[in-house]
């Protein structure tokens, strides 16, 4: 797990309290620990492969939209249906792209 893509392994609780700070003060985005941990917690609920979630910009997308996310298992999982279209989509872009080099 990653918080606004910073890498959570290892982190002292300090650690990641500078982070909170950090993003509440300077990219004025209103993340609590709470907010942090209970997308966490959720995250862990989820059978989920091996992956890089960002708890911090899903914590942010939960604030944006507090009642979307009333039940967080169903917005995390709703979050994650939309990146795999979106991936999806632009791999498709990507392959059909053609590239004219002169």
């Amino acid at each position: 797990m990653v918080f606004f893509r910073n890498p959570l392994i290892d982190k002292r609780a300090s650690e990641v309290m500078n982070l909170i700070n950090y993003a509440k003060e300077f990219v004025n985005k209103p993340i609590t620990i709470q907010d942090a941990l209970s997308i966490a917690k959720v995250i862990q609920q989820i059978d989920l492969p091996a992956s890089k979630l960002d708890i911090g910009k899903l914590a942010y997308e939960c604030h944006l939209n507090p009642k979307g996310c009333i039940d967080k298992i169903t917005f995390i999982k709703k979050q994650l249906l939309l990146m795999e279209k979106v991936l999806f989509y632009m791999s498709g872009m990507i392959t059909n792209t053609v590239i004219h080099i002169k």
